[in-house]
């Protein structure tokens, strides 16, 4: 397998697990991402993830995405 393919696996394998992110309500995003955020800012960012989840993730710092990910295997293993 060469490393073209291995790379179109990964991602696959990412952007399949990206589809947990369907899963998120309102009240999961602020508890999750933003818990202290004002209403304002949350409002926002909510309408970002909604409309352009992929454009969300590429705005977030590294500690939004670790927490995408621990969201992502919470999911998993419910």
């Amino acid at each position: 397998m060469n490393n073209n393919t291995v790379d179109a696996m990964n991602l696959k394998d990412w952007t399949d697990e990206l589809k947990y992110l369907n899963r998120m309500n309102l009240s999961d995003f602020k508890e999750w991402l933003f818990p202290n955020a004002t209403d304002d800012y949350l409002a926002g960012k909510w309408e970002l993830f909604c409309r352009d989840k992929l454009g969300f993730v590429w705005s977030c710092s590294l500690d939004k995405l670790a927490r995408i990910v621990e969201y992502i295997g919470w999911c998993k293993r419910d």
